[in-house]
């Protein structure tokens, strides 16, 4: 694919400088080098969310990925959420990608978010299933990622669109007191707000908001 990334993410220590940056199939050191095993993730640069970086609770040098591919529109066909782990111990602290592409779920459109749990340390990261109206709450703790996530059913049916399956895409936020979710379907043009617990990560009460 051609095109220029149109999502990336990067994150810094809490002075500011920056560690690493990612679009989500590649991981470039705070050098702008490609870490050594830092290619082939499982995002896409042309998803709308394609990864998100979120750091180990409890840890300094511990980082997760979390990647999302383009919609089932593209080919090869979408191959879901997965997360990957960067060890910024390694390579003289520049850092290495030492896990891979662990799958989450096998479809899912090109939204992920993450807020921290009530207790304000853990994470939940959360994302939207293909062809169902699925909401997907993984926590993430001192321990790793959950093998299981927090399944909500609610909402519309996130598939299809006018042309093409286009409705995968479009970003998804939390709102940062952890409360809210909101939504966008591309091609139909409208979003979905939600309430989240982020005591227990599930997502309910749906409201649709559409554009003019």
């Amino acid at each position: 694919h051609d095109a220029l990334p149109i999502c990336c993410a990067s994150i810094s220590d809490n002075q500011g400088n920056l560690k690493f940056y990612t679009n989500g199939v590649s991981v470039w050191n705070r050098n702008g080098d490609v870490m050594p095993n830092g290619v082939n993730l499982d995002g896409h640069q042309s998803s709308s969310q394609s990864a998100i970086i979120i750091p180990k609770p409890g840890s300094t040098t511990i980082f997760y990925i979390f990647t999302t591919d383009a919609g089932a529109y593209e080919n090869p066909p979408n191959n879901g959420i997965h997360y990957s782990i960067v060890d910024m111990t390694k390579e003289k602290s520049m850092g290495d990608v030492v896990k891979k592409n662990v799958q989450l779920i096998a479809t899912a459109c090109e939204k992920i978010s993450a807020v921290y749990s009530s207790n304000g340390k853990d994470v939940w990261v959360v994302s939207h299933g293909w062809q169902n109206n699925f909401f997907y709450s993984w926590l993430v703790t001192a321990d790793g990622v959950s093998s299981k996530p927090i399944v909500s059913r609610t909402g519309s049916l996130y598939e299809g669109g006018y042309s093409t399956e286009g409705n995968a895409i479009g970003c998804m936020k939390i709102s940062p007191d952890g409360k809210k979710i909101a939504s966008a379907i591309y091609e139909e043009k409208f979003f979905e707000l939600y309430d989240f617990d982020d005591s227990t990560g599930i997502v309910s009460n749906p409201q649709s908001i559409q554009l003019p």
